[in-house]
């Protein structure tokens, strides 16, 4: 292995373990009581070492939201584009759902720290990280909505409308569920999936 090589590995395993104990810190205390010194003294070296890899602790909030959407994107590209495009969005809204209620607590630190992020904010190529990530995300949703109308299965509605609008159904369902004012507990989750299925992909074949 090379010299250069092997600097690089040693470079994504500490960025690596910095994520790891600023996520963990930030489910624990929640964002706002996380500092970068708080996390320095989890990980266990020099303050400059974590600036050699985020700028800020905005970096570190958009590197997680990152990480959570690229393991999303590898679920969501299980789906099976040979089925029919009804069982298709079937499984992408059980999957996503599945997904988010499977580590509920990666999920509220997900959702709350992508209200966080100011674009603007953060080191370039983080920000365009960021921004690919989410459209490879967009993507993947797309090839599902727009053979699905060119079929005539879906509505002949703008594709970006169809993608809003199911994922408002999902984020609305999840925030319901976790983090609304209502005290709702799932006593049979498999049926609860199921029956969103159903509601989802009724909700948009049949505007």
């Amino acid at each position: 292995m090379s010299v250069a090589l092997r600097k690089d590995r040693e470079f994504q395993r500490r960025e690596q373990e910095i994520i790891t104990a600023a996520k963990n810190l930030f489910m624990t205390h929640g964002p706002d009581r996380v500092s970068v010194d708080l996390i320095v003294q989890q990980v266990g070296i020099a303050k400059g070492t974590v600036y050699r890899h985020f700028q800020s602790k905005d970096d570190i909030f958009a590197v997680i939201c990152i990480n959570y959407l690229v393991d999303l994107c590898e679920h969501l590209r299980k789906n099976n584009l040979s089925k029919p495009i009804s069982s298709q969005i079937r499984f992408l809204g059980r999957t996503y759902l599945e997904y988010s209620l499977g580590d509920l607590e990666a999920y509220r630190l997900y959702r709350d720290l992508r209200h966080r992020i100011i674009p603007e904010k953060l080191d370039e190529g983080i920000r365009q990280r960021l921004a690919d990530q989410y459209l490879e995300l967009k993507k993947q949703i797309l090839s599902v909505i727009e053979p699905g109308i060119a079929q005539e299965i879906l509505p002949a509605a703008d594709p970006e409308h169809l993608f809003v609008l199911g994922f408002g159904l999902l984020d609305g369902t999840l925030d319901t569920l976790l983090q609304g004012p209502f005290d709702v507990r799932l006593r049979n989750p498999e049926a609860f999936l199921r029956m969103a299925q159903d509601v989802l992909t009724r909700a948009i074949t049949q505007i």
